[in-house]
């Protein structure tokens, strides 16, 4: 499958699995540094996909606006995942474990999700 195709099922399930969640209210954004944002349950998430057809992540990078955010943004979340073109599975991590893990690279940031 194309990687748009495997982009927009992990995007569709990270959609799903907010709102099975409860938090109802969640928007497609762009330009951000982050795809999604998702508000309920008190709190409000903004929150970078990053998918996968594949059973695990090894490295994956952020892009300039996506680290900002990061650094900035203590709402920022990044959402793993994994087979999203069969039967996905979404890996949830907050700015503070993303930070805890994120390896600097000349234009590009990566974590080791091993």
């Amino acid at each position: 499958m194309s990687n748009g195709l495997t982009e927009k099922n992990g995007l569709n399930a990270a959609l799903k699995h907010e709102i099975a969640s409860g938090r109802k209210n969640v928007q497609r954004v762009n330009r951000c540094g982050y795809d999604l944002i998702s508000k309920g349950n008190g709190e409000e998430r903004h929150i970078e996909v990053k998918t996968t057809d594949k059973s695990t992540f090894a490295r994956r990078w952020l892009e300039e606006k996506e680290y900002q955010a990061l650094q900035t943004d203590k709402r920022f979340w990044v959402y793993l995942v994994t087979n999203a073109n069969s039967k996905p599975e979404i890996h949830e991590l907050d700015a503070a474990e993303v930070s805890r893990r994120y390896k600097r690279t000349v234009k590009h940031y990566w974590f080791d999700f091993s």
